[in-house]
């Protein structure tokens, strides 16, 4: 992957690189209305696919990019065969389809429909969205107010909302860091495959824990439920609002204890494997407890 350089930091970005289809024209009968499936009207597709195109590039061989006249065809194919009622379930299936090739890291679907039933005079409507190859992220879990274990089981069902769940590590029972006068923590990591990008992942986080009554009001204090973005992938973010990987996991074995129980094989986006990281921590006294319920795998 390639890299930018930030405020003197390494971070990989999604490929610069880009292959355009625009202005595909596909009679299909999307649409919510009788006449739309009986009648059908055109359709009008652009896909912009972001890829590696060095490659590509440099050895002049098809296999090493995409192929846009079978893309093409797929997409007429797709569009023209199915019926859907909304135009963003047509951008959705053929994002997907996109996806389905592994040379694609992003992919932007726009679907005009320039025909729509609307009584009004108007030029186009259309849906854009964007869609990234799935990533394995890392998330961490805390709770030390109430029950902490049905609050670290609520929150896993909304973290399986936001992709597909692969791994649960053991909870963890760890003692608080900073604000000492205060209960101990249950602490956990859960291993999603996920479609969403850093900071639209980090928001659904941030939603998850306001939904359960999270509110900030004291830094290091006792909380219903914490969750961390710990990684994403190999990507290295440092921003106002994002910040991947999590600033401070390297020091804390109670994230990298369960980050290796369901990442074994797991490196740091500098290198260094998650298993080194956790031999630093040894002496950090965590136990292990057992949660009715809690899907250890």
């Amino acid at each position: 992957m390639k890299e930018s350089r930030i405020n003197g930091t390494h971070h990989p970005v999604e490929p610069e690189d880009s292959i355009r289809l625009t202005g595909l024209r596909i009679p299909a009968f999307h649409g919510v209305f009788d006449h739309e499936r009986q009648q059908g009207q055109i359709f009008v597709v652009d896909v912009t696919v972001r890829l590696d195109l060095a490659e590509a590039g440099r050895t002049d061989r098809l296999d090493t990019t995409i192929d846009y006249g079978a893309l093409a065809h797929r997409i007429h194919h797709l569009v023209s065969e199915e019926r859907w009622n909304l135009i963003e379930r047509v951008a959705e299936r053929v994002a997907e389809m996109v996806l389905e090739d592994d040379l694609v890291a992003r992919v932007e679907v726009t679907i005009h429909k320039p025909e729509a039933p609307i009584e009004a005079d108007f030029a186009d409507v259309a849906v854009t969205l964007v869609r990234y190859r799935p990533s394995l992220a890392a998330i961490a879990l805390g709770s030390n107010r109430g029950d902490r274990s049905a609050h670290l089981l609520k929150a896993l069902e909304g973290i399986k909302s936001l992709g597909r769940l692969m791994a649960c590590s053991d909870v963890y029972e760890t003692e608080p860091i900073g604000l000492t006068e205060q209960n101990a923590f249950f602490n956990a990591v859960v291993l999603v495959e996920t479609r969403l990008a850093p900071a639209g992942l980090l928001d659904r986080l941030l939603q998850i824990e306001q939904d359960m009554g999270r509110q900030r009001t004291r830094r290091w204090g006792p909380r219903i439920i914490d969750l961390d973005l710990i990684l994403h992938g190999s990507t290295i973010l440092s921003g106002p609002s994002v910040e991947v990987p999590h600033p401070r996991y390297r020091q804390r074995r109670f994230v990298l204890q369960p980050l290796v129980e369901v990442w074994p094989n797991a490196s740091d986006p500098d290198g260094t494997r998650i298993a080194e990281l956790l031999d630093a921590v040894s002496d950090q006294v965590i136990n292990k407890v057992e949660v009715s319920g809690w899907p250890v795998h």
